[in-house]
């Protein structure tokens, strides 16, 4: 559905440089269509929106962070039932491992519709790929470009994205909106403002919505090797099916390090990955974990976690997954293109994706 929310209202705000003002009023107004199917000239409008608002609201005071201290590896990930998470739960977890699993965090009811949703985004995105306008495959693909006069570069890697099993949540205005709700409704934006000790803003290069082919394992990585050090961030990492035994789930050195590790040596695949071997010795001695994740569990963690997608070629499944980068806007890293996350007052929307 296109057109059903009248968007002049908008058009002023953004025309005085209130983007976040017309973030929270549009928000709004998308969530109480979405049941009756949306509007795609809205949920366009959102992304762009929380993009421009970024850079055209008031520049955040530094927020002091005390750096990890670092840590031998553990026999285990900490772990919390979703009715009990907390900041308190999370800061422990974060200081002994550099991360936390949740558990329960969504229903299977939740789990099929963002699995649903997933399957259109990558199939409208396939059909763009192949020639089809943007008019066929809103709400569910429709290419982002952020502001070239702030000096954003979009990498343009949308087919070797797709390739690897995935799509950018900003490329997907209707997931976007779930997105959003989704934060709200589960408590995690809540509690990434209390870790990150301000609001925090998502990137357009690092959401994603993955359907992961099975396959090798990935390379060791601690996104704070292309992130910079000393950014603030929390990853909210939500499997949406059943992974570990018969799909890919993830490999992980049980171990909260205080600084990025060696990266580019011998085995390394990349400049930026760090090699079996140094993620082998950094789990000395409890080893490498590799948990199996049920729908609806989550994982959080900071970018210093040292981790890869752990698969094999035998595996028979694929695996549904959201990937959710959040940082702190005052020390947000450089190179990553900024979403702001708002969401304006009112009842939270049920996270089902109903509309064409």
């Amino acid at each position: 559905m296109r057109g059903s929310i009248d968007l002049s209202h908008v058009a002023s705000l953004r025309d005085q440089g209130r983007h976040r003002e017309a973030i929270d009023w549009l928000h709004q107004q998308v969530r109480e269509v979405l049941p009756s199917g949306g509007d795609a000239d809205a949920e366009r409008e959102l992304v762009l929106l929380r993009h421009h608002a970024f850079d055209d609201g008031p520049t955040p005071p530094p927020v002091h962070h005390d750096a990890p201290e670092g840590g031998p590896a553990r026999a285990s990930l900490p772990e919390v039932d979703a009715a009990d998470l907390s900041i308190e739960v999370l800061r422990e977890a974060m200081a002994s491992t550099g991360c936390l699993r949740v558990n329960g965090l969504l229903d299977a009811e939740t789990c099929a519709s963002l699995r649903a949703g997933i399957d259109r985004s990558l199939e409208a995105c396939d059909r763009h790929l192949a020639g089809a306008p943007t008019e066929e495959t809103e709400p569910w693909f429709v290419p982002f470009a952020p502001r070239s006069d702030r000096g954003y570069r979009w990498s343009g890697r949308r087919k070797w994205m797709r390739a690897s099993g995935g799509v950018w949540t900003a490329d997907s205005p209707r997931m976007l909106v779930t997105l959003i709700e989704l934060l709200q409704t589960t408590g995690i934006a809540a509690l990434a403002e209390a870790w990150l000790g301000e609001r925090p803003a998502m990137s357009a290069n690092k959401c994603n919505l993955r359907r992961t082919p099975v396959g090798n394992p990935g390379d060791w990585h601690q996104d704070g090797s292309f992130l910079g050090q000393d950014c603030t961030s929390l990853n909210f990492w939500l499997a949406l099916s059943d992974c570990g035994e018969d799909a890919p789930t993830m490999d992980i050195v049980p171990r909260r390090l205080a600084e990025v590790a060696p990266t580019g040596t011998e085995g390394a695949m990349f400049d930026w990955s760090a090699s079996p071997a140094v993620a082998e010795g950094l789990a000395e001695p409890e080893g490498i974990l590799r948990p199996s994740f049920s729908e609806g569990d989550c994982m959080l963690f900071d970018h210093l976690l040292l981790h890869r997608t752990a698969a094999r070629p035998d595996m028979p499944r694929e695996r549904y997954a959201m990937e959710t980068w959040l940082f702190g806007p005052s020390a947000y890293p450089e190179g990553q293109i900024p979403l702001v996350y708002r969401r304006g007052a009112g009842r939270a929307a049920p996270v089902g994706l109903s509309g064409a």
